[in-house]
C-alpha cells in the first residue's frame, strides 16, 4: 500500500483563530487537557474522540473517559471510528484501507466538523492515519474546519506526528543489522541522509518535521536525519506528557508554547550546510541550530501555519 504524497492544493491562509495543540504522547497532564478546552467551548465543549490509529478496540472509550469525561465532567463526548483497519496481529489490510478510504470521501464523515469544538486523534500508527485518511475529502474538510477557526485539532503521538507538512512514519530505508524488529527508531545509531522515510502528512503546520516521545526515547538522530534530507524545515520534537500549543497570530507564522511536563528539541536547518563525501555519505554539517524549550519559555523560532 502506497502513500498519497500530495499536499493540499489550492489552500487558504489559516485565520488567525486557528488552534491545534499536538501532544508527545504517553501520560497527558492535566495541564494539557486544560489548554484544549480553553481554547475551544471550555467544559461544555464538544469534544470527538478518533482512535483510528490505535490497535485496541478500547482506546476511544479510555481517552474520552479518562482525559475529558471523567476529568474535567465533559458532558458532550463522541468516539468517531472508521472501521477498524489493523486485525489482531496488528498488519495493515489493504482491504479495510480501502474501506476507510471510501468512507473518509463520504459526505456523512466530513460532516463531523460541522458538529464539534474539538477533534482529537489518538496515539497508535501514523502510518493507517495517513494511508486512510491522506488525500481524501476528511482531509480536506478537516483543514477547512481547522483554518477558518471553527474546531480546535489535537492529536497525540501518531495524531501528532501526522500533522505536519512532512511526517515521519517510522520506517528507515537503512536499518542497522542488529537492529530489532519491535523498536527500531529506538535503536537506530547514526545520523544520516536518505535513511528515514517522510512522507506527507496534513499541512496544518509548513515546512516542519514532527516526532513524538522524542526525549524519552532518544530520537534526535531520526529527527536530524529528516531535517537533512528537507532542507529549510524545521524538526520539533516533543516528549511525552508535553504539548506544543499552536494559535494564530498573524497570517503567516506564530511562536507556540510549550505546555507540559517535558520538553521540546527544535532542530532548525535554514541556514544549515550540508558536506557529502565522494561516496555519498555525510562529511560535515554546520550551521545546525539546535536547542530545548520547556514550559513557561518563548519559543525561538517562528513557525508557519499551513
Amino acid at each position: 500500500m502506497t502513500y498519497d504524497s500530495n499536499s493540499p492544493s489550492q489552500r487558504s491562509s489559516p485565520a488567525l483563530g486557528a488552534r491545534l495543540v499536538v501532544i508527545g504522547g504517553g501520560n497527558i497532564p492535566h495541564s494539557i487537557t486544560s489548554e484544549i478546552l480553553g481554547l475551544a467551548n471550555g467544559t461544555a465543549s464538544k469534544i470527538i474522540v478518533c482512535p483510528l490509529a490505535s490497535a485496541f478496540e478500547g482506546t476511544g472509550k479510555l481517552v474520552a473517559d479518562e482525559l475529558f469525561s471523567k476529568r474535567h465532567g465533559c458532558p458532550n463526548v463522541e468516539i468517531f471510528d472508521f472501521e477498524r483497519p489493523l486485525d489482531a496481529t496488528q498488519n495493515i489490510e489493504k482491504t479495510n484501507i480501502e474501506r476507510m478510504r471510501a468512507f473518509a470521501n463520504s459526505k456523512e464523515a466530513c460532516q463531523i466538523f460541522e458538529v464539534c469544538d474539538v477533534f482529537f486523534f489518538t496515539g497508535g500508527d501514523q502510518r493507517v492515519l495517513l494511508r486512510a485518511l491522506k488525500g481524501t475529502e476528511f482531509e480536506k474538510s478537516l483543514y477547512q474546519a481547522w483554518s477558518k477557526g471553527k474546531i480546535v485539532v489535537a492529536g497525540t503521538s501518531a495524531g501528532l506526528q501526522v500533522m505536519s507538512e512532512f511526517a515521519l512514519t517510522g520506517d528507515f530505508y537503512d536499518v542497522p543489522a542488529d537492529t530489532t524488529e519491535d523498536a527500531p527508531e529506538t535503536r537506530y545509531g547514526k545520523i544520516a541522509c536518505k535513511s528515514v522515510e517522510t512522507v506527507a502528512g496534513f499541512g496544518l503546520v509548513k515546512k516542519v518535521i514532527f516526532d513524538q516521545h522524542f526525549i524519552v526515547r532518544q530520537r534526535q538522530n531520526r529527527l536530524i536525519s529528516a531535517v537533512l534530507d528537507r532542507p529549510g524545515c524545521i524538526g520539533l520534537g516533543v516528549d511525552e506528557g508535553t504539548a506544543l500549543v499552536f494559535q494564530g497570530q498573524s497570517e503567516t507564522y506564530t511562536r507556540p508554547r510549550v505546555v507540559g511536563d517535558g520538553g521540546v528539541f527544535y532542530v532548525d536547518s535554514s541556514r544549515a550546510r550540508v558536506g557529502m563525501s565522494k561516496n555519498g555519505s555525510l562529511n560535515v554539517v554546520s550551521d545546525l541550530h539546535c536547542g530545548l524549550v520547556f514550559e513557561g519559555a518563548s519559543f525561538p523560532i517562528p513557525v508557519q501555519l499551513g
